[in-house]
């Protein structure tokens, strides 16, 4: 297959693609969207059991609460974490198997056209299939039990309740809707997505020591760097600089957020674009 682009060709590889993620991780998927359904019958059946009040509220017919606001953010931080960390290595780590590998590689579609589909369904289809079937099913408990306060969907992550804001009176990260979590979300799934092609076994564990050790390599090489700074003189610039524009203070975070991440996913991708340049079996 050569590796031109061809607009039928790869539109008729991307669904294929689709189809086979949805039989290599659609249980998955399914699993962690439901998350916060499960997570509510769990919480009522053994939660409310180790209550001090479960007898008392029980005996006198009194209403058990479900999962506060608190709860149900924390499990989403977590099985969002999970599913980030996870379906990339499952979703196209047979690549680096023989026979898998093997079949993958003659597939009709060239190299160009499985990069652009591979990063189209994990950073764009299934995240949006995740996070649909997640807030649906947040939106639904919150719906059939009340006391669980609202759903996360309409949650105010622009710091209504503190949540992202710093502390005292000063400026509010201001969370764009939705747009500042999924980049975070992406530059996990782009970082693991590589790591499965890269490691034939252990992938998730690899990705991870991986990352642990340039984290690490970083940490040394900026603490030799503020090694060398003036932080009384640093430190007046930067406020000088930041009351200069405290109005448009939340533009350049996003700015530089955004920057950083953006910096991520285009390191990943060229190295995703190597590695399966450089798969022969």
């Amino acid at each position: 297959m050569n590796n031109s682009f061809s607009t039928h060709r790869f539109w008729n590889y991307f669904l294929f693609d689709l189809k086979t993620l949805r039989g290599n991780i659609g249980m998955m998927v399914l699993l962690m969207g439901l998350a916060p359904i499960i997570f509510y019958v769990f919480y009522m059946l053994f939660g409310n059991l180790f209550d001090g009040d479960f007898f008392s509220k029980l005996l006198t017919e009194q209403r058990m609460k479900g999962p506060s606001l608190g709860a149900r953010i924390g499990v989403f931080v977590a099985v969002t974490f999970i599913f980030s960390i996870l379906f990339p290595s499952r979703a196209y780590g047979f690549i680096t198997e023989k026979k898998a590998g093997s079949s993958w590689l003659l597939l009709p579609a060239s190299r160009s056209e499985k990069f652009i589909s591979m990063l189209l369904c994990t950073l764009v289809a299934v995240p949006a299939v995740f996070f649909l079937l997640y807030f649906c099913s947040d939106w639904f408990v919150c719906f059939f039990d009340r006391t669980c306060g609202y759903p996360l969907l309409t949650m105010n992550l622009n710091g209504e309740n503190g949540l992202f804001s710093f502390i005292g009176d000063g400026p509010v990260l201001v969370a764009n809707g939705f747009w500042i979590l999924y980049v975070f979300v992406a530059q996990n799934i782009a970082a693991f997505l590589l790591g499965g092609l890269l490691f034939r076994k252990w992938k998730v564990v690899g990705t991870i020591a991986a990352l642990f050790g340039l984290n690490t390599l970083a940490t040394v090489f900026m603490s030799m760097l503020i090694g060398n700074v003036d932080f009384e003189h640093v430190g007046e610039k930067i406020t000088q600089w930041v009351c200069a524009h405290a109005a448009s203070i939340n533009f350049w975070l996003h700015g530089l957020i955004n920057l950083k991440v953006g910096l991520i996913l285009a390191a990943c991708g060229i190295g995703i674009w190597f590695r399966l340049k450089s798969i022969k079996h």
